[in-house]
């Protein structure tokens, strides 16, 4: 015969409860939607956020398992036209692979993974960097005005100029983060990186302007 377990086995009881609440509230944690096998690859990057206090409290992580077609349009504002044209000419079609935006429900800034990106961390350490790049705009003004000399210098030696600024030091910062050498500075690369420390507190008040003016560039 076999035995029904006792009831305070199977549910915790309401201490247990009340002390697992009170320890999500001390150590809350980014939520992640459509986490799956497939999206292993990303799990330390994951992991790293979860250290990250300031992430935890501001930000949605969700995997959608599409991959969208982008338009022209977006296609070039996002990678610049010379990238566009030439995914063109080798007859590839042009995917969404990750995104950022503010998301109406919660009003939290929601990343989301596309299929494409399910495997490579570049993909989310680029809409990470997004974020980044909004907090040095919204509150560092001199680390702003380092980039922006980084980037008259890339337009300087040939760079694409519908490549726009903050879409160029994302992707950078995301080749950065995969251990690849760019032509960013260290005096540059340094202080964003430090942003996603665990030791990084961006005040609620600088998070609030980088939502309220998510929209503009």
């Amino acid at each position: 015969m076999q035995c029904i377990p006792k009831i305070d086995k199977v549910w915790p009881t309401w201490q247990e409860e009340k002390a697992r609440l009170e320890k999500m509230h001390q150590y809350p944690r980014v939520p992640v939607i459509g986490q799956s096998d497939q999206t292993e690859a990303l799990l330390p990057m994951i992991e790293r956020m979860q250290r990250v206090n300031w992430l935890t409290r501001n930000v949605i992580l969700f995997f959608d398992e599409n991959s969208p077609c982008v338009s022209e349009d977006i296609a070039i504002q996002s990678r610049g036209k010379r990238w566009y044209e030439d995914i063109i000419r080798q007859g590839k079609r042009a995917v969404v692979c990750g995104s950022a935006s503010i998301d109406k429900d919660t009003g939290q800034i929601r990343i989301t993974i596309y299929n494409q990106g399910f495997t490579d961390s570049r993909v989310l350490a680029e809409e990470l960097y997004h974020i980044a790049f909004k907090v040095i705009k919204h509150s560092r003004q001199e680390n702003l005005e380092q980039i922006r000399r980084w980037y008259q210098c890339q337009l300087i030696k040939g760079a694409d100029p519908t490549f726009l600024m903050p879409d160029m030091f994302c992707s950078n910062m995301a080749l950065q983060e995969s251990g690849v050498k760019t032509t960013l500075p260290n005096y540059v690369v340094k202080p964003a990186r430090d942003i996603f420390s665990d030791r990084s507190s961006i005040p609620d008040c600088v998070m609030e302007k980088v939502k309220a003016n998510w929209s503009i560039p």
